[in-house]
């Protein structure tokens, strides 16, 4: 038993130290091609290509090399199960509530802790502008590498030491990747949900399938509703001006947009969370050759080396803003003590 878990350890703590290596080389490419955005500024007009010319490398280059490390160690090599589309239109409609929630806490835990409150693909999705740029990498991109890379290499050299850990290790991993706060909650939460239909299916398609229509319904149909119902337009106004009947009548049809949307993503909540309540303990996870004890997983998934440096970076990461301003403020009040002593000595 013992060798059973030094050997999970072993594995578990190379998968994550190559999730490490894959954020490092993300954020060296992503610095790297940012650079380039100055030098090639001039030459390309086109500023959504411009910013797919920096954020698509940090794809094409980072999760390769991480899919390369892992095969270190080999896949489980699994037997066929049959097709379970039920399981995929449940696990959809379970993901919706799921998301709102878990944002939700990204923003609570942002505010508490002093981090900048911005979304990233908010970011992304303001730069980009382009439907074609954000349908490129949060829908065809986004999904692929990284269900390959969290749900495919991950799950498949680590089920064997047990269904459960399995999940939680690649859901919590791909949490931690994207490192901030207002990501984090919803993607390790959508994560398990993921996990779980991979397990249970066998087939990535199924979570890219998922993975790919959250970020649409995030991220391309929000910037649709923004642009068809001028909502930026919309809070340039005042309160008053916001009251008056004048405006109400000018934005009818805005506002009916809104209205109808909202309603949609209601119902869509509530369906998911009735979803949820009658499937969650329907949950089945199947025996594995390595099944390890349960009062061994956590330690043995999460307390090693890999995990240890994983983690460091992504807080490092997440934090690195409110650590650069507190440093930069510690420096500015000693550069003035400084000053004040030597002007009155």
């Amino acid at each position: 038993m013992e060798d059973s878990i030094k050997n999970a350890k072993k594995v578990f703590s190379w998968i994550a130290f190559c999730i490490f290596i894959t954020g490092v080389i993300s954020l060296a490419v992503s610095i790297i091609m940012s650079k380039c955005d100055l030098k090639y500024a001039n030459f390309v007009s086109n500023k959504p290509l411009l910013i797919l010319m920096i954020i698509l490398p940090s794809y094409l280059i980072s999760f390769p090399v991480g899919m390369l490390l892992m095969l270190k160690f080999p896949a489980e090599k699994r037997e066929k199960l049959p097709s379970n589309i039920p399981l995929v239109i449940k696990a959809l409609l379970a993901c919706i509530p799921v998301m709102y929630l878990g944002n939700i806490i990204g923003v609570l835990v942002n505010s508490l802790s002093g981090v900048s409150n911005t979304n990233p693909v908010q970011e992304l999705v303001n730069m980009l502008g382009s439907y074609v740029g954000i349908f490129l990498v949060a829908v065809i991109c986004a999904p692929i590498f990284e269900e390959l890379l969290f749900r495919k290499f991950i799950i498949d050299r680590v089920r064997r030491f047990g269904e459960v850990p399995a999940v939680f290790f690649s859901a919590l991993a791909f949490g931690l990747f994207h490192m901030n706060f207002a990501q984090f909650f919803y993607a390790f939460m959508l994560g398990l949900i993921f996990g779980y239909v991979y397990v249970r299916s066998g087939k990535i398609h199924y979570t890219m399938i998922l993975h790919a229509t959250i970020n649409f319904l995030g991220s391309v149909v929000p910037t649709f509703i923004i642009k068809k119902a001028n909502i930026n337009e919309i809070q340039q106004f005042t309160q008053e001006e916001l009251a008056s009947p004048e405006f109400l009548q000018k934005y009818s049809s805005q506002f009916a947009i809104i209205g109808l949307y909202a309603l949609v993503i209601l119902a869509l909540i509530i369906t998911g969370i009735v979803i949820i309540c009658l499937n969650a303990k329907k949950l089945q996870f199947a025996p594995t050759t390595e099944e390890l004890p349960k009062g061994q997983r956590l330690s043995t998934a999460f307390i090693n080396i890999g995990f240890i440096l994983l983690f460091i970076l992504c807080l490092a990461m997440i934090f690195i803003e409110p650590i650069m301003s507190a440093l930069s403020y510690i420096v500015g009040y000693l550069s003035y003590i400084c000053y004040e002593r030597l002007r009155f000595s």
